[in-house]
């Protein structure tokens, strides 16, 4: 198949693509993108993610590493480093990603995001527990409007959202919302 008959997908395409079940064939899109021509970060980030979800820590420890190398401030890919290397149980890369993401966003370091880590049980590592991360109260405006600077809209919409519904009160919220609208809607 030559490069003009195959389809060409963003990165939104792609992550959309893999949020309705195609994991695998989201994966094999980013990846031929990212072969093609694109070194663009947000494309390592969601080939690396979706990898991770496939449970293939091999090739997304690899993507996040070409994404950190791009970009060495992403936020989602120091996470996503730390997320990996959590589930293998080397504590000490996943304590190094945690003090990268808080040296790059000092307001990040509220979040204390090493409450509760710990190595993970024979369990949790053999079932590729995430709960400690889960469990994380990660997702604040702080993060949302991080999202928003790295161009993860939907995600920020969905934290914004949220954080909305538990703060009726907090007007600025409801900006935000607003304002995300209206540039999803005029890059859409």
């Amino acid at each position: 198949m030559s490069t003009e008959d195959r389809a060409s997908y963003a990165a939104f395409d792609i992550d959309r693509m893999g949020n309705i079940g195609g994991l695998r064939e989201a994966l094999n899109s980013a990846l031929g993108e990212i072969r093609e021509r694109k070194r663009d970060g947000a494309l390592f980030y969601v080939a690396a993610r979706i990898a991770y979800e496939l449970n293939d820590l091999s090739k997304s420890e690899q993507l996040v590493r070409l994404l950190l190398s791009l970009e060495p401030e992403h936020l989602n890919g120091w996470l996503l480093f730390a997320k990996i290397y959590y589930r293998r149980g080397d504590m000490a890369r996943s304590n190094y990603a945690v003090d990268m993401i808080e040296e790059i966003y000092p307001a990040l370091s509220e979040l204390n995001l090493r409450h509760g880590f710990k190595r993970p049980s024979t369990e949790e590592a053999d079932n590729g527990s995430d709960a400690i991360w889960k469990d994380s109260n990660f997702e604040t405006e702080t993060y949302a409007d991080i999202c928003v600077d790295q161009g993860y809209l939907n995600k920020a919409l969905m934290i914004y959202s949220e954080l909305s519904l538990a703060n009726p009160e907090k007007s600025e919220l409801s900006r935000k919302i607003a304002e995300l609208k209206a540039k999803m809607v005029k890059h859409g």
